[in-house]
């Protein structure tokens, strides 16, 4: 509680501060971020120097340090942290995830696994169907316990976060703390880049949804008119660091400018896929029926491993996750293109290559982005909850199931929603059927750290990069750091 009191008092004090002399006081470094080395790296905020290396142990840069600051000390209740690809958010969230009294969720599965988090269906029992609001209950018994214990809630990639879900995490909260405050007045961070993928709906939901929400984005939740989020912005671009000009065109793209000359940069682009590039497609079918046929021409033995994990651990993970990270049998082939999901000091989530051997211990793989050879050995993944340490009276992450399993997928192709948030060495983008949705051609070329190292079917149009008109209300209240 002492904390907690340290906390509200320095927001208190900060928020006064910022109406006397319309300036914000960074109080010195406290209990909740003495593991931060708030030490600048160089004057240069935007420097290279410290982007260099990429992962959880990257050192924080300055705005990420002035992202924690602001949310820790000050004493407005909705955060909203955007940035663009690459811009270290997911490191940001993972730094907030450290800290005992948040909980960290996600809309999808693989972004709740990448933060030590839960969907958010999870954490909030909502159902997979729309979220009616007459449907909305409460929470009950630990789970509401946890949520009035804990001093705040993050919300991971909340360009993917539909507007039904947003209004539903809204009146659960309201409801469980018996509080009319958006939220029920628990500090929210919202934390992601709106110009990439946008919420996903089902056509056979379309005529439900749009009977009761105008559109996908959070921005038409009943909620979103309530609330006025401090708006901070992750400046800094570790993917594209080392190009300037790409990093340039893609902040451009970003806020929906498509030039001729970005055009015609892009549309050189157009040729067959480079060797060892990831295709990256916009439905699984592709990207199944791409990996199927590149796998199938291998001529070398096939080996088949089952998960290590019992159907039980299997299914309390799904529970939690909705779906798994790998197969539950991974089949694999000398020469077989992979893509590693996992971290580890030799290799990183999203590095592609090629098995140049297969064991029972581990699988080895050449790697395209170093050309060393690493040994793959099996996963743990974890899948989180939470519960009451009895000691600090604090609620606290958990493992709460575990999966067993070599952390590699086929790596021919990818969907863009599976490569949302991840870093690609190279990329092939199946634009043959045009761009459906706003966010897909940013996403896709996003992930690759160069110009060079992405191409693509068929010429791109203007249209393709059109911002989400949904999302333009997001940036017109005043921010921290402007859009």
């Amino acid at each position: 509680m002492k904390s907690r009191f340290r906390i509200w008092l320095a927001g208190c004090l900060k928020s006064a501060s910022d109406r006397l002399n319309g300036k914000p006081i960074v109080v010195a470094t406290n209990k909740e971020i003495s593991s931060v080395d708030c030490t600048p790296i160089s004057n240069d905020p935007h420097s290279t120097s410290r982007f260099e290396t990429e992962g959880d142990s990257a050192p924080l840069d300055k705005d990420q340090l002035n992202a924690l600051r602001v949310v820790f000390w000050s004493f407005d209740q909705i955060f909203l942290i955007v940035g663009g690809a690459g811009s270290g958010k997911s490191r940001l969230v993972k730094e907030f995830s450290n800290r005992s009294g948040i909980v960290c969720c996600a809309p999808t599965g693989i972004a709740a696994l990448r933060i030590n988090g839960k969907t958010l269906h999870s954490m909030f029992h909502l159902p997979t169907t729309i979220q009616f609001p007459n449907l909305i209950q409460g929470l009950y018994g630990d789970r509401a316990e946890q949520i009035k214990n804990c001093d705040m809630i993050i919300i991971d990639e909340i360009s993917m976060v539909r507007a039904d879900v947003f209004d539903a995490v809204d009146k659960k909260l309201r409801m469980t703390l018996n509080s009319e405050a958006p939220f029920g007045g628990k500090k929210i961070v919202l934390v992601g880049d709106m110009s990439q993928l946008p919420p996903v709906l089902g056509s056979n939901e379309q005529l439900a949804y749009f009977n009761n929400w105008e559109g996908k984005s959070i921005c038409n939740s009943s909620v979103f008119d309530l609330i006025h989020p401090r708006i901070i912005e992750l400046r800094g671009n570790h993917r594209q660091a080392s190009d300037k000009y790409f990093s340039e065109l893609l902040n451009s793209l970003r806020k929906g400018v498509c030039s001729n000359e970005i055009l015609d940069q892009l549309n050189e682009r157009i040729g067959p896929a480079m060797n060892k590039a990831v295709h990256v497609t916009l439905n699984n079918a592709k990207a199944e029926s791409i990996n199927h046929l590149y796998y199938a021409r291998l001529q070398t033995k096939e080996h088949s491993f089952p998960s290590l994990s019992t159907p039980d651990q299997i299914d309390k993970f799904i529970e939690l996750c909705q779906k798994l990270p790998v197969p539950r049998v991974i089949k694999v082939k000398v020469g077989c293109r992979v893509i590693i999901c996992a971290n580890s000091d030799s290799y990183k989530n999203g590095d592609s290559g090629t098995i140049s051997l297969v064991s029972g211990a581990y699988i080895r793989v050449k790697l395209d982005r170093t050309g060393m050879e690493v040994e793959v050995p099996r996963n743990t993944f974890t899948a989180f909850d939470y519960f009451l340490n009895p000691n600090t009276n604090e609620w606290e992450p958990m493992v709460a199931a575990e999966y067993v399993q070599f952390p590699i997928l086929l790596g021919y192709a990818i969907t863009v929603y599976k490569a949302q948030g991840l870093t690609l060495h190279k990329v092939h983008i199946h634009n043959e059927g045009g761009f459906w949705d706003f966010g897909q051609a940013y996403t896709a070329i996003s992930r690759v750290r160069n110009l060079l190292d992405f191409s693509c079917e068929q010429p791109f149009l203007p249209s393709d990069f059109l911002l989400n008109p949904e999302i333009e209300g997001v940036y017109q209240d005043d921010s921290e750091i402007g859009f």
